[in-house]
């Protein structure tokens, strides 16, 4: 009776052994499905992180074409200059040439403010690495001057090297153009009346300097708001 009562004790603890281990190696085996799903989800992200980041440097480079017919202008102004700055900002010199060519061809199909706001960004960043070779598009001796141009080109360039801009026009003996040197001390209002006299002499036209120098005076008195009741 012993002997069998020790037996059950020695076969019922066998079982719970057995039962408690089998319970511990299936706590402790992973679950295959949520292991996978979990490592699927994780290299699906990992392939969208890097999707994302290939996007992007698509984006910076293959999304700007050679062509500008293939460019596609935002309909909203904002959205609009920011493409024309991402645009821009990737170009090299020979490639902003090779765009202000093509932007003035008849053939290409775009509204005058598309038209014009990519050349003014053209031109600006042109004129402050290569404001000479901008300037010599602007101004051929074989075609009309494009004094829209023109002015855009000698604008930034008295800002960026006002001292470049003069003795560059001054060389090419532009008098009889009054628009040029108007350009150029426009662009520095900033300048008083003996340094724009001595900028408009260089350029071939002190008259220049005065009618500049008062035009801005003017100006600023209209900006000056009356006192209420003074006359």
């Amino acid at each position: 009776m012993q002997n069998l009562f020790s037996r059950s004790l020695i076969l019922l603890a066998g079982l719970l052994i057995g039962v408690l281990g089998v319970t511990g190696v299936l706590v402790l085996l992973p679950d295959k499905g949520t292991s996978a799903d979990s490592q699927q989800l994780e290299n699906q992200a990992r392939s969208d992180e890097g999707g994302n980041i290939g996007s992007t440097n698509q984006v910076s480079y293959d999304s700007v074409p050679s062509d500008i017919n293939d460019l596609i202008f935002p309909k909203h102004a904002f959205d609009l200059k920011m493409s024309i700055v991402s645009w821009v900002q990737t170009l090299s010199e020979d490639q902003i040439l090779d765009w202000l060519q093509q932007s003035i061809e008849p053939s290409w199909n775009v509204s005058d403010t598309n038209r014009t706001e990519l050349q003014s960004a053209l031109l600006q960043k042109l004129s402050m690495t290569a404001p000479e070779r901008a300037f010599e598009f602007t101004w051929t001796e074989d075609e009309y001057p494009r004094y829209g141009m023109v002015y855009i080109v000698l604008q930034t360039w008295a800002n960026v090297d006002l001292e470049g801009a003069v003795a560059h026009v001054s060389a090419l003996g532009l008098e009889e153009y009054s628009a040029v040197p108007h350009a150029i001390l426009n662009a520095r209002d900033d300048l008083d009346l003996d340094q724009q006299r001595e900028i408009a002499k260089r350029l071939g036209d002190e008259s220049n300097a005065f009618s500049n120098y008062f035009q801005h005076l003017t100006k600023d008195k209209l900006r000056i708001p009356r006192k209420f009741g003074s006359k």
